[in-house]
C-alpha cells in the first residue's frame, strides 16, 4: 500500500514526540520517582543529577537522608542543602537553617539567641519568596520549638504561606484548630508581602552573608 505524503509526515512526527517524550522521562527520571516515592530507583539519578549541578537534586538527596536514615545525619543532610543553596534553591537554604536547628537543639538544649533570630529571619524570607520548606518549618517553629514561646498566630501565618504554595499544608491549620481552638479565618490575613526579599539571589547573597557571621560555614 503506498502511503501519501501527509500521513509520512504525521507519522514521522508521532515518532519525535514519542522519542521526545522517553527522552524528557528519562532526563527527568530522578524526580518522577522520587515524587512517586519510588526512592531507591531515584537516588542514582539523582545522584548524577546533583553531580552535574542540580539545585534541586540537592535538596532532594537531603531530604532523603532526613527521611529514611536510622540514625539523625544532620550534618551530611546540611552538605547537601548547602550545595543546592549554592546552586540556587531557597528550599535548601531553609533546609540547611533546619538542620542546624536540629544539631544546635540536640539533647533538648536551647540554641543561643543570635542562631535563633537567624533561623526565624532565614525561615519567614524564604516563605515569603515561595519556599514551602521555609513556610512550613517556620509554622512548626512557632508552634513549638527551642528558640520561641508558642505563638499560634504566627504558626497559623506561616502555615497559611504553606497551605497557598501546597493545598494539602491546610492540614497544619486543621490542627491547630483542633489542638488550640484556633479561628481559621485569622489565617487569612493578607501577609505582609512587602518584606519579602526582591529576588531569590538577593536572598541568596544574604543568606550566606549571615550564616557565614555567626560561623555555621567557613
Amino acid at each position: 500500500m503506498k502511503l501519501d505524503r501527509s500521513t509520512v509526515l504525521i507519522g514521522i512526527a508521532l515518532t519525535v514526540i514519542f522519542l521526545s517524550a522517553l527522552y524528557i522521562r528519562y532526563q527527568d527520571a530522578g524526580y518522577v520517582h522520587y515524587y512517586l516515592g519510588q526512592f531507591d530507583d531515584a537516588r542514582p539519578h539523582l545522584q548524577k543529577k546533583a553531580d552535574s549541578g542540580e539545585a534541586l537534586a540537592h535538596y532532594l538527596l537531603g531530604m532523603d537522608i532526613l527521611r529514611f536514615s536510622p540514625d539523625p545525619r544532620y550534618g551530611e543532610a546540611g552538605k547537601w542543602f548547602l550545595e543546592g543553596a549554592r546552586r540556587g534553591s531557597v528550599d535548601a537554604a531553609a533546609m540547611f537553617i533546619q538542620v542546624k536547628y536540629f544539631e544546635l537543639s540536640a539533647g533538648s538544649k536551647n540554641p543561643k539567641k543570635q542562631f535563633c533570630d537567624l533561623y526565624f529571619k532565614i525561615l519567614a524570607r524564604s516563605s515569603l519568596l515561595g519556599s514551602l520548606a521555609g513556610a512550613s518549618n517556620a509554622g512548626e517553629a512557632y508552634e513549638h520549638s527551642n528558640c520561641s514561646e508558642p505563638n499560634i498566630e504566627k504558626s497559623a501565618k506561616y502555615y497559611g504561606i504553606a497551605q497557598s504554595i501546597d493545598r494539602r499544608m491546610g492540614s497544619k491549620i486543621d490542627h491547630l484548630v483542633r489542638k488550640y481552638g484556633y479561628r481559621r479565618e485569622a489565617s487569612q490575613r493578607i501577609v505582609n508581602w512587602d518584606n519579602a526579599p526582591n529576588s531569590k539571589q538577593q536572598f541568596l547573597t544574604w543568606f550566606f552573608d549571615r550564616i557565614k557571621d555567626l560561623g555555621l560555614i567557613k
